[in-house]
């Protein structure tokens, strides 16, 4: 499924978002299995927002494991932190940051690990807040963020899929506390 999913990639070097959890190396492992295969390059981002004292030991696991897998990796710092919603402006800052890379790198589109809980996780939110049909219709697997071309190749699968897919290979993962708030 992943294969067929990727295979609707555009052209070009491809960016893959990497925050150390379980979803987003699966996505890097599985990623660079199929890169091989297609003769396609990849590199990884990792951003550091500082707001635990464990983000830059994080982005370093993730910087060692891109090593390994021979893939260029930067990562990519937030520093100012405005007032207000924390969670909103971090997730702008991350798209400012991944948009800011995929230019200077020259990306075709940068993957993020979104899985198919997630997307339930964006209905949700999205029901709550009164959003109207388009709203519920959920996450799209390609879309235009800051004239970033994001690819979510992952929106179909279970997050305990991958998890098992992780533990089969043998691969630890981040556990991010905020993802349970």
């Amino acid at each position: 499924i992943f294969a067929d999913v990727m295979n609707k990639v555009p052209k070009g070097d491809i960016g893959v978002a990497v925050s150390g959890g379980g979803d987003s190396l699966a996505l890097l492992y599985l990623s660079a299995d199929w890169a091989l295969i297609n003769n396609r390059t990849l590199k990884v981002a990792t951003i550091d927002h500082r707001l635990r004292s464990e983000s830059t030991v994080e982005c370093e696991y993730v910087k060692k494991i891109s090593g390994q897998l021979s893939i260029e990796h930067t990562t990519l710092t937030w520093f100012e932190k405005p007032p207000g919603n924390i969670q909103k402006q971090a997730r702008d800052a991350r798209h400012r940051l991944l948009t800011n890379w995929a230019i200077d790198k020259n990306l075709s589109v940068v993957l993020l690990g979104h899985n198919l809980e997630d997307n339930a996780e964006t209905i949700m939110i999205r029901l709550i807040r009164g959003s109207g049909v388009d709203g519920l219709a959920g996450m799209s697997q390609y879309k235009k963020i800051n004239n970033l071309g994001i690819f979510r190749p992952l929106l179909k699968v279970k997050r305990e899929e991958l998890r098992v897919y992780l533990t089969e290979k043998n691969i630890s993962w981040v556990e991010d506390p905020s993802n349970f708030d």
